[in-house]
């Protein structure tokens, strides 16, 4: 049930459905679709590096929810020194899978970095994406 993990909303769905949950873990899957990579490039659309790193941070608002109490949810709020990285193109349609790990929470900033799959191969990562826990009322109605 990720809309009780994170307030995003569709069309803000980037993971499809978040397969594995692991105390430090989470997989998810992400349909990369021929029409959100419309443009990039027209006639043969190529997954962009943004559409990964989207759906890697997502990913990462599912784990750091797992931590989460009940009045709060999680906001990316930077990345740090991140570096994203794609490795090769990946042409539309496809499923990707995003794995998402925590390397550290402290004074209420969660650290994540997060991997991306296509058929086994590693096709992009996203390191040091930092969370924080708001209340919920702060980003509510």
């Amino acid at each position: 049930d990720m809309e009780r993990l994170m307030l995003e909303r569709p069309p803000f769905f980037f993971i499809d459905r978040a397969v594995a949950f692991g105390q430090h873990t989470v997989l998810g899957l992400a349909r990369m679709t021929a029409e959100r990579s419309a443009g990039h490039f027209p006639g043969k659309p190529i997954v962009p590096l943004i559409e990964l790193c989207k759906a890697m941070a997502q990913a990462g608002i599912i784990l750091v929810s797992l931590r989460a109490q009940p009045h709060e949810v999680p906001i990316a709020i930077a990345s740090g020194e991140s570096k994203a990285l794609a490795k090769e193109l990946i042409a539309a349609p496809v499923d990707v899978l995003v794995k998402v790990r925590l390397q550290l929470s402290r004074l209420r900033l969660h650290i994540v970095e997060g991997c991306a799959y296509v058929g086994g191969r590693k096709i992009g990562s996203l390191a040091k994406i930092v969370y924080t826990l708001l209340p919920r009322e702060h980003l509510t109605s």
